[in-house]
C-alpha cells in the first residue's frame, strides 16, 4: 500500500483509511515464530533492518549475478545480499554516506533489462510534486540520475517484453509508463491501467498483477481493461506468480499488512493463506533460485515449499539462469547432472555456460545452451559429501549468475577395483626366460565408475639382461577403489660361452696332448652342453691339423659354442723318440735313429720293415712307417 498520505483522497476517506492501516501496523518481530499451510514452509533470510510505523524494507530486486538488492524505506539506505542472506549491517550497505531521497520516500526498486537499477521515489513528505523515478549507481548508491517523473511512484517493475519500466501510483492515480528508460531520453506515458495500484509484478507474458486501493487483486493484460480477481480485504500489496508447466499463471501470491501471505488461483479464484506469524507484509519478489521472498517490518522471510524447492517465477525482466534441481542424491561413481536454464532471452541458443562445482569435488564443467535456452551439464565424484554447483553465462552483455544447487554423494554402488589386464611383448625363451628386449604395458579399465587415475600404468622398455625387472601398475576408480598389478620379467640374451684349455697349438708325434673342455653362463646358468675332454699321444691323433668343438645350452634356451685347433707334426727328432721307445733292442733302434738324422727315409723304411714283428711290433712298425712319410 501506498507510504505517504493520500493527498487526494477526502478527508473521510483517508482518515478511514489510514486508521485501518493503523490496525494492521505491528511492532518489529525479534525472532521467527511463522505458521505456514502444509505445502510452504518460511525462514528468515535478512534480518535487522531500522522500519519506521512498522515499514522498513521495501523494494526488492534481484541483479542478474544471483544478488538481493533491498531498499530500507525508512533510512532510505540501499543494501545488497548473496543468496545466503544475512543481517542489515555495513556489510551489505551499498549506500555510501546519507541516503540522497532521505527517509521514508525510497520505495520500490527494479533492474531494467540492461542491468541498471531503479528505484521509485514517492516523495510525499518532501512534496508529491517531487515523486520520481532515479536510476542509481550501483557501487555506492547514490542518484545517477532522474529519469523521469512519476506521480506518488510507490511499486515499479519492468516489463519483460518492451523493457518499459511501469510505477504504481495508489495516491489514487494511474500508473506511469516509462519507455526506453536506459536511453537519454526516456518517454513518459500516463497508464490508465493498473489504476490506483500499489504493489505490482509482471508475468514472462507481459501481463500485470497488481493490488487496488488497497483491497483488491487485479489481473491487466495490455489492451483489456483490469480485471478483479480477489477481495482480501484492507491490506494488500506485494504480488508474486508461480506458473503452470504450460506457461500460464498457476497462483498469485499477495503479500498483506497483516503479516500474512494468501495465495490466490486467477481461475477459481480461491484464496488460501499459506503463512501467517509476520509482522507487517509490503512488497514482494521471486529469486533467480525461485523462492519467494516478502517483506516484513524489520525482515525479509524466504518461501519455499515444503521441502524446500523454489516453485515461484522469477520477477525481473533481466536474464534468468535457473539451475535444477534444487538438490539431487548421486552414489559415488555415477554421473550427476544439473541443468541451467536461460529465460527473458529472445535467442538463447548456443549460449555458453561455466558450471562451477564447490565442494567435495571441485571443477568446472561448460557447455552450450539448446534452443531452448537449457544448459546441460554432467560430472564424477571422487568422494563422498554434499556439492554446491552454481552456473554462469554472458547473455546480452549481461553477465548471469544461477542459484546455488546441492548435488550429495553417496557411497558409491561399485564395490569392485579396476581390472587391470597387463601385456608382455618379447621373445621368450624356456623357464620364464625372455632373450630378447621387453616392453610391458597395461589396459586399465572400469566399466562401473570408471578410472579416476592411475600410475606407473605406461609401457616400460626393458633391454639389459637381468634376473629381475619388474614394474608395477597402480589404478583408482570413481569411487575410490584401487588395483595394482606387479609384473616382473627376467632377460637372458647372452649364449653361454664353451672354453677349450690346455691346447698347445703344435704337437711333434712323440708328444701327449691334454687338452680340457668347459662352459660357463653367467645368468641364467648352463643346462646341458657337449664338452669332451681330448688326450692321449700326438701320434694317434694322426700327422695334420684337428678341430674340437662342443656347444653349451644355457636356462633361457640360448646356445653357445667353442672351438680349438692343434696339428700333429713329423720331426726326425720326434720319429727316433717314438722308436727308442717302440724298439726292444737298442742296436736296432740307434741304426734306426742313425738314418733317421742322415735323411734316409728309403733305408729307415726298409729297416722297420725287416724288423717287424721282431725288435718291433708289426702295428708300431707300420705305425713308424706311416709317419716317415710325412718327413
Amino acid at each position: 500500500m501506498r507510504k505517504g498520505l493520500r493527498t487526494s483522497l477526502s478527508r473521510v476517506l483517508l482518515a478511514a483509511l489510514v486508521g485501518s492501516v493503523a490496525l494492521l501496523i505491528a511492532p518489529a518481530v525479534a525472532g521467527a515464530a511463522y505458521t505456514t499451510s502444509p505445502d510452504y514452509k518460511a525462514t528468515d533470510f535478512a534480518t535487522g533492518f531500522a522500519n519506521y510505523g512498522g515499514i522498513g524494507p521495501l523494494g526488492l530486486a534481484w541483479d542478474a549475478t544471483n544478488h538481493l538488492w533491498v531498499m530500507d524505506y525508512y533510512t532510505g539506505i540501499l543494501y545488497k545480499f548473496d543468496s545466503s542472506g544475512g543481517a542489515a549491517d555495513a556489510t551489505h550497505q551499498v549506500t555510501v554516506g546519507p541516503s540522497p531521497w532521505g527517509q521514508r520516500n525510497a520505495t520500490g526498486i527494479t533492474f531494467s533489462r540492461s542491468g541498471r537499477l531503479y528505484v521509485a521515489v514517492q516523495s510525499v513528505y518532501a512534496g508529491r510534486a517531487l515523486s520520481r523515478v532515479d536510476e542509481v549507481n550501483q557501487s555506492n548508491g547514490q542518484v545517477v540520475r532522474t529519469v523521469a517523473a512519476a506521480d506518488c511512484a510507490t511499486g515499479i517493475a519492468t516489463d519483460p517484453l518492451s523493457g518499459d519500466l511501469l510505477v504504481t501510483n495508489p495516491c489514487p492515480g494511474s500508473a506511469t509508463r516509462i519507455v526506453n528508460p536506459d536511453s537519454a531520453t526516456p518517454t513518459v506515458v500516463p497508464s490508465q491501467l493498473p489504476y490506483w495500484a500499489d504493489g505490482i509484478t509482471f508475468a514472462p507474458d507481459g501481463s500485470i498483477w497488481s493490488t487496488y486501493y488497497g483491497y483488491y487483486l487485479t489481473h491487466t493484460v495490455p489492451g483489456h481493461a483490469s480485471q478483479f480477481v480477489a477481495t482480501l480485504g484492507l491490506g494488500v500489496d506485494g504480488t508474486a506468480v508461480q506458473l503452470a508447466p504450460d506457461g500460464s499463471t498457476r497462483y498469485v501470491f499477495v503479500n498483506m499488512n497483516n503479516g500474512s501471505v494468501v495465495r490466490v488461483d486467477p481461475i477459481t479464484r480461491a484464496t488460501q493463506v499459506i503463512f501467517t506469524g509476520g509482522s507487517r507484509g509490503d512488497f514482494s519478489t521471486v529469486g533467480p533460485d525461485g523462492c519467494l521472498y516478502v517483506t516484513q517490518t524489520d525482515r525479509i522471510v524466504k518461501i519455499t515449499d515444503a521441502n524446500g524447492g523454489c516453485p515461484f517465477s522469477p520477477t525481473t525482466a533481466l536474464p534468468v539462469l535457473r539451475a535444477a534441481p534444487d538438490t539431487q542424491s548421486v552414489h559415488v561413481g555415477e554421473a550427476a547432472t544439473v541443468s541451467a536454464t536461460i529465460s527473458n532471452v529472445a535467442k538463447p541458443a548456443g549460449t555458453e555456460v561455466t558450471f562451477t562445482v564447490a565442494g567435495a569435488n571441485p571443477q568446472t564443467v561448460t557447455t552450450f545452451a539448446d534452443a531452448n535456452g537449457v544448459a546441460t551439464a554432467s560430472y564424477h565424484a571422487t568422494a563422498q559429501g554434499t556439492d554446491q554447483v552454481t552456473a554462469v553465462a554472458t547473455v546480452d552483455g549481461v553477465d548471469v549468475s544461477s542459484n546455488t544447487v546441492e548435488v550429495d554423494w553417496l557411497a558409491p554402488l561399485d564395490t569392485t577395483p579396476p581390472a587391470i589386464v597387463p601385456t608382455i611383448d618379447g621373445t621368450l625363451g624356456t623357464h620364464g626366460w625372455y632373450v630378447s628386449p621387453v616392453t610391458i604395458s597395461f589396459a586399465v579399465s572400469d566399466p562401473e565408475s570408471g578410472v579416476a587415475s592411475s600410475s606407473g600404468c605406461d609401457a616400460a622398455t626393458f633391454a639389459v639382461d637381468t634376473a629381475s625387472a619388474s614394474v608395477t601398475c597402480t589404478a583408482t576408480n570413481g569411487v575410490g577403489l584401487t588395483a595394482s598389478d606387479m609384473e616382473t620379467v627376467k632377460i637372458d640374451q647372452t649364449p653361454p660361452t664353451v672354453t677349450y684349455s690346455g691346447n698347445g697349438g703344435t704337437y711333434d708325434v712323440d708328444r701327449a696332448v691334454a687338452i680340457t673342455c668347459s662352459s660357463n653362463d653367467n645368468l641364467s646358468g648352463v643346462v646341458g652342453d657337449t664338452c669332451a675332454d681330448t688326450s692321449g699321444p700326438a701320434w694317434s691323433f694322426g700327422v695334420g691339423s684337428h678341430t674340437l668343438s662342443a656347444f653349451a645350452t644355457d636356462d633361457a634356451g640360448n646356445v653357445g659354442t667353442g672351438s680349438a685347433t692343434f696339428t700333429v707334426a713329423v720331426t726326425a727328432g720326434g720319429l727316433c723318440n717314438l722308436v727308442d721307445a717302440w724298439t726292444s733292442k737298442a742296436g736296432v733302434a740307434n741304426s734306426l735313429c742313425v738314418k733317421l738324422a742322415h735323411g734316409s727315409r728309403g733305408a729307415f723304411r726298409n729297416e722297420v720293415a725287416a724288423q717287424s714283428g721282431k725288435a718291433i711290433s708289426t702295428a708300431h712298425a707300420d705305425e713308424l712307417t706311416l709317419l716317415s712319410e710325412s718327413l
